[in-house]
């Protein structure tokens, strides 16, 4: 039996995208400064190529996540699923497919799930587009009202981006779902469940901050004693994007944020 496991969700952050550049700059310097060269519309996806293409550079992103560094503090197995751009929505499918799976296979317990909550807008976005993937679970989560409303709200053309006002009872309402996964983990297994925000609105969450504090699996994110909304705040604020290690302009969590990332998360779920 696999009773140590750990799992977790999230979206580019979580996947750890831009993190590979790092070597390519420290190793690849020729190469690095050519692409510097191109200027910063062709710099990015010229990158962001090389990096999935070539396997040192793909290890050095998977080895300096937060999931792998947690593990390895941790000293057990994972599970991960993060996509870049990757909605809430689709990774609580991940999530009740972990779960479907774990009530069919007994050999395998899951002690820890982290689940990193992306921008909400996102999600909003899925159901002005009605995207065909991920529609029949964005009606099983949010319901026919609740969608019809935000239709409702987007006419004359409004993008995802310009219903804020409807943020926070999104978010409300997907936070709710998830908490019931966690509470039948939590029943069943006996797992500890946290979830985070790694982007997100941040004067909203501040705005509610104590309705998400008040959750038993919510996390805040305090660094030397202050305290962050989103994960994406406290690198914009401390200077630890990708594009700060690298000049590229990337603003996802460099190897050093995912060390701090991981370190806070292992204090809160440390044994």
């Amino acid at each position: 039996m696999i009773n140590n496991v750990l799992i977790t969700f999230g979206c580019s952050f979580t996947y750890g995208e831009g993190i590979a550049y790092e070597l390519l700059k420290e190793k690849y310097a020729d190469t690095f400064n050519d692409m510097m060269e191109l200027g910063v519309g062709n710099l990015g996806r010229r990158a962001f190529d090389l990096s999935a293409m070539c396997k040192e550079l793909d290890d050095y992103r998977i080895k300096n996540t937060y999931s792998r560094i947690l593990q390895a503090k941790l000293d057990i197995e994972l599970i991960t699923n993060s996509v870049n751009g990757g909605r809430n929505v689709e990774r609580l499918m991940d999530l009740d497919f972990i779960i479907d799976f774990i009530e069919k296979d007994s050999s395998i317990r899951p002690r820890y799930l982290i689940f990193q909550l992306t921008h909400i807008g996102r999600d909003i976005e899925d159901m002005l587009l009605q995207n065909t993937f991920t529609i029949d679970y964005l009606y099983k989560i949010y319901g026919d009202a609740f969608i019809c409303k935000v239709i409702s709200a987007a006419e004359g053309k409004k993008t995802a981006w310009k219903l804020d006002d409807l943020f926070d009872e999104t978010t409300k309402i997907f936070i709710e779902k998830l908490e019931n996964r966690f509470k039948n983990l939590e029943q069943k297994y006996n797992t500890r469940c946290i979830f985070f925000f790694g982007l997100g609105d941040v004067p909203l969450i501040e705005k509610h901050y104590q309705y998400y504090k008040s959750s038993p699996y919510f996390m805040e994110i305090i660094y030397n004693d202050v305290l962050y909304y989103t994960w994406l705040e406290m690198n914009q604020k401390l200077h630890l994007m990708i594009s700060d290690q690298t000049g590229i302009p990337d603003d996802h969590p460099s190897s050093a944020s995912n060390k701090i990332i991981s370190e806070i998360l292992y204090k809160r779920l440390k044994p």
